[in-house]
């Protein structure tokens, strides 16, 4: 089978975007959302896991399937306008990094009332009868309500972790709606190796934008320690 290779490279990073808008959850206050502070008014001089970053050049390898021998392929690399440290921050250095970029929320997201008052609230665990919406909710047999509601709380959208507005992210226009919030799909987590990487402390911190409260560090450290350790019901004993 012919070899074949294509590389499709974004180099211009684009410049930071500065807005004024600031949506009713932001309170006019930057670094909070609803009540809760997001975002460190303070970025530090050290590398920490949920830091907001840019300039680093992301790939994937895209095949249709594994094959030991030669086999078509292609390596789609993309330079994000940001992306968020993955690494913990006892693991830092090494000339290595794990990021996801930041990418725009899904609409769709907005038809759970729970999740449309404060999209952060799918970082954290809520109530059954929260993960969805009421329609969507009422449409489910009593005994799957009744399951739900033993099981007690948890996560909904597990593979995602919300960003709310900050002036130095922007915004984006969704079905003629303002948007200022930002997502990371764990799914998307890509190793970087770069030089400049040497350990917590020795880092290129000009790449840094943003770091999170130390709170809401706890909750994404929490959310992808749950994304990673789910049992899969064949695992149950």
């Amino acid at each position: 089978m012919k070899k074949s290779f294509f590389v499709e490279l974004v180099k211009k990073i684009i410049p930071r975007r500065r807005s004024t808008f600031k949506p009713p959850e932001m309170h006019g206050f930057q670094f909070a959302a609803g009540s809760r502070v997001f975002y460190s008014p303070d970025i530090g001089s050290t590398f920490r896991m949920g830091d907001i970053v840019r300039g680093f050049v992301l790939g994937t390898a895209c095949q249709s399937e594994p094959s030991v021998g030669v086999c078509d392929y292609q390596v789609n690399l993309r330079s994000p306008n940001f992306a968020v440290i993955l690494t913990p921050c006892c693991s830092m250095g090494d000339k290595t990094l794990t990021l996801a970029p930041l990418v725009r929320i899904n609409p769709k997201w907005r038809e759970n009332p729970y999740f449309s008052s404060d999209l952060t609230n799918i970082n954290r665990e809520m109530l059954p009868e929260q993960t969805m919406s009421p329609a969507t909710w009422q449409k489910l047999g009593d005994n799957e309500r009744k399951r739900r509601l033993e099981r007690g709380r948890g996560y909904a959208l597990v593979e995602w972790f919300i960003f709310p507005p900050h002036p130095t992210l922007g915004t984006y226009t969704l079905k003629d709606t303002t948007f200022g919030y930002f997502a990371i799909d764990f799914r998307s987590a890509h190793r970087v190796e770069c030089e400049a990487v040497v350990s917590t402390k020795q880092v290129p911190i000009t790449a840094k934008v943003l770091e999170l409260e130390i709170g809401m560090r706890n909750e994404l450290r929490n959310k992808v320690s749950f994304y990673y350790g789910r049992v899969p019901q064949e695992d149950v004993a």
